[in-house]
């Protein structure tokens, strides 16, 4: 796993919470879900300004993998309708994401480059964790009939 590796995943997070946007009900959540697709776009365009300094090339798309994930929600969506499948996905991509993170954590970069890892890294664990408790507070309305 390398920063461009990180990108792609950036990139895939951003789409995938634009597709998660479009399928949510709730106009609050939506607003979330678009929230953090614009944060993950930020992540991937200082990533890249890293690679670029560091005298690589940037990637500048996502991958197979984060497209094979925004069609699993659409279809999933649409045997599963409601926020909280939209919810579950999100958190879904997000653990993949900071299991990927976690494998560049572990890698000898420079202090600025950690910096940045670490706190994207912060930051998409505390999106994980509020999506994990939306999805939870869906599942307990939805069980009292409150849904």
């Amino acid at each position: 796993m390398d920063l461009n590796e990180l990108i792609a995943l950036c990139h895939n997070g951003e789409k995938g919470y634009l597709v998660a946007c479009a399928r949510a009900d709730a106009p609050l959540l939506r607003a979330l879900l678009a929230s953090y697709a614009e944060q993950r776009a930020a992540f991937a365009t200082v990533l890249q300004a890293q690679v670029v300094a560091l005298g690589g090339t940037a990637e500048t798309t996502g991958d197979l993998a984060g497209a094979v994930h925004r069609l699993w929600i659409r279809i999933k969506h649409l045997v599963q309708p409601g926020d909280a499948t939209v919810i579950a996905e999100c958190v879904v991509g997000d653990t993949a994401a900071l299991e990927a993170y976690e494998q560049v954590r572990e890698k000898a970069l420079p202090r600025a480059v950690q910096g940045i890892i670490e706190a994207q890294y912060t930051a998409i664990r505390a999106a994980r964790d509020r999506l994990r408790a939306l999805h939870r507070a869906h599942r307990l309305q939805a069980r009292n009939g409150q849904l």
